[in-house]
């Protein structure tokens, strides 16, 4: 009797020991998770890309756009605007009408490969619309207050206000159908 109050204890000891294990365990994978959560939050979830200097991450490159990479991402064409933390409020958002900014950075070769882009666009939207570039890295003030997280991003602001966002390369029509349907 007393061998079998003994075997039982034993199981009874190698339960809670198993339950303590599983326990740990839980507890660790709980405390890894919410490590990598807060590391993915503070790298402003930057996952997948290429994180860059300020937390700006270039995009996967995507086909089907009608430039190389060789393009000056910062070239500002004779009918774009060089805006900046300075005079983004004045040219951009106290601007009667439509403003395509495209928030770039210098070493993106995502933002490289669209310049002439942007460029060409601007030429076409003369009378329609203001097309200009942010340099992301130059006008951290702008970059942080639209949350910008990835390059290139262009934001298309009416009358001062927000109306559209795209992320990622475009091409010269899409930047200008972008425009025309918030003229």
């Amino acid at each position: 009797m007393e061998d079998q109050d003994d075997k039982k204890i034993v199981k009874d000891e190698n339960k809670i020991r198993l339950f303590i294990t599983v326990v740990i365990v839980i507890s660790v994978l709980s405390v890894l998770t919410i490590f990598i959560y807060e590391k993915i939050k503070s790298s402003n979830g930057t996952i997948g890309g290429i994180t860059q200097p300020n937390g700006v991450a270039a995009l996967p490159q995507q086909s089907g756009h009608d430039s190389d990479t060789s393009g000056d991402a910062g070239a500002i064409g004779k009918n774009e605007i060089k805006f900046t933390d300075t005079n983004f409020q004045a040219k951009a958002l106290d601007y009667k009408g439509v403003v395509l900014v495209d928030f770039y950075a210098s070493w993106c070769p995502h933002c490289k490969k669209i310049a002439k882009n942007v460029t060409d666009a601007s030429d076409n939207l003369v009378g329609k619309a203001e097309v200009g570039k942010l340099d992301v890295e130059q006008s951290a003030q702008i970059t942080s207050k639209y949350g910008i997280q990835s390059t290139p991003t262009f934001i298309v602001f009416k009358n001062g206000k927000e109306v559209a966002r795209e992320v990622g390369e475009k091409t010269t029509d899409e930047l200008i159908s972008l425009v025309n349907s918030n003229l």
